[in-house]
C-alpha cells in the first residue's frame, strides 16, 4: 500500500571504533568464546548510553572465526582469540532473552529496559545484517502470538505458511529464509511463480492473490546509496519487501470481530507490549 505511514524510525545516538579484541567469557559456542559483554558494557561506557538515550538496538560490527574457516591456520591462530557472536541477542528484564542466539538470560547486562544486540559480521554484506533482522522479528512475534493465543499458529502456520506438521508451504507470506513461492532455505532467486497473498495478506487467506516470483522484489527500486546493483541486492530486497507485508500501522487487516495489530509496536517497545497484553491481533484466533 503506497499510503501506509512508518511505524518506527531509527536514531543513532553513538558511534564507537574499536581497535581491540572482544575480551572473552568462560561461555563457547563450538570452540568460539563469546564476549564478555559485562566487560565490553562497562569499558566502552555503553550502560550509561543504553539508559540515558534510551536505547533499544546495539550494533555490534565484529568477525567470528573459527576452525572450520578455510584461512584457519593452527600455527599462526590462537583458538583462544576466537570469539562467537549471536546473530541477535536481547537483555530482557520483562521476558529474558527472546532472540535467535541459545536464550542465555544472563550473557548481557540487565538493565531497566529491553535492548537487542545485532551481531554483523563485517566479512559479509548488508544482506547479511538485515537477515539478522528478520531473525529477531520471528521470535519476537511468535513470542506474542503464544502469549495471547497459547500458541505460534497465527504467525508461523497463517502468515509465514506452516501446515499442522510445521513443513513450510508456499502462497502465504514466507519468513526469512524462504519468499512465499518456495519451501528451500535461502531460495531469494526463484523465478517460478506461486499464486500468493503476501501482498493482500488475510489471517483467513481470503485476500487477493497473485502470481508471486523474484520479480516481486527484484525489481523494486530502492534509493540506494551509490551503485543500484551489488552483491545480494536481490536477497536484500527481499528482507524489504517481506517487513513491508507485516500488518502496521493502523492496518485495518479483519480478524473475527478484532483486527490485526501493528507488529511494529514490538520491535518499538517491547516492554510495554508485553506488559499490556498485546498481541498479533486485537482478539485471540481460534485454533486451526
Amino acid at each position: 500500500s503506497p499510503g501506509a505511514q512508518p511505524s518506527i524510525g531509527i536514531r543513532v545516538v553513538a558511534h564507537i571504533s574499536v581497535y581491540d579484541l572482544l575480551p572473552a567469557s568462560t561461555k563457547k559456542v563450538g570452540s568460539a568464546f563469546l564476549p564478555d559483554y559485562t566487560i565490553v558494557f562497562r569499558d566502552l561506557g555503553l550502560e550509561q548510553i543504553i539508559r540515558n538515550e534510551r536505547v533499544s538496538q546495539v550494533w555490534l560490527a565484529n568477525s567470528s572465526f573459527n576452525p572450520s574457516y578455510p584461512s584457519y591456520d593452527p600455527a599462526i591462530h590462537d583458538l583462544a582469540d576466537a570469539r562467537h557472536v549471536w546473530e541477535s541477542n536481547m537483555s530482557s528484564p520483562t521476558t529474558g532473552d527472546v532472540s535467535n542466539s541459545n536464550g542465555d538470560p544472563s550473557d548481557l547486562p540487565i538493565y531497566g529496559h529491553t535492548y537487542v544486540v545485532y551481531g554483523i559480521n563485517f566479512r559479509r554484506t548488508q544482506g547479511e545484517a538485515v537477515h539478522n533482522a528478520g531473525h529477531q522479528l520471528e521470535p519476537m512475534l511468535a513470542y506474542a502470538n503464544t502469549l495471547t493465543d497459547g500458541n505460534s499458529h497465527l504467525f508461523w502456520r497463517k502468515f509465514v505458511g506452516q501446515d499442522s506438521l510445521g513443513n513450510h508451504i508456499t502462497g502465504r507470506a514466507g519468513w526469512t529464509h524462504m519468499p512465499p513461492n518456495t519451501t528451500q532455505e535461502y531460495d531469494y532467486e526463484n523465478p517460478v511463480p506461486v499464486q500468493s497473498d503476501i501482498e493482500d495478506w488475510r489471517p483467513d487467506g481470503t485476500g487477493a492473490k497473485k502470481a508471486i516470483a523474484v520479480d516481486a522484489w527484484a525489481s523494486l527500486v530502492f534509493p540506494w546509496p551509490g551503485a543500484q546493483d551489488f552483491p545480494q541486492r536481490v536477497e536484500t530486497q527481499w528482507y524489504i519487501y517481506w517487513f513491508q507485508s507485516m500488518p502496521g500501522l493502523n492496518n485495518g487487516i479483519p480478524l473475527h470481530d478484532g483486527t490485526m495489530t501493528n507488529w511494529w509496536y514490538f520491535l518499538a517497545d517491547w516492554d510495554r507490549a508485553i506488559r499490556d497484553g498485546t498481541g498479533l491481533a486485537t482478539v485471540p484466533d481460534s485454533p486451526p
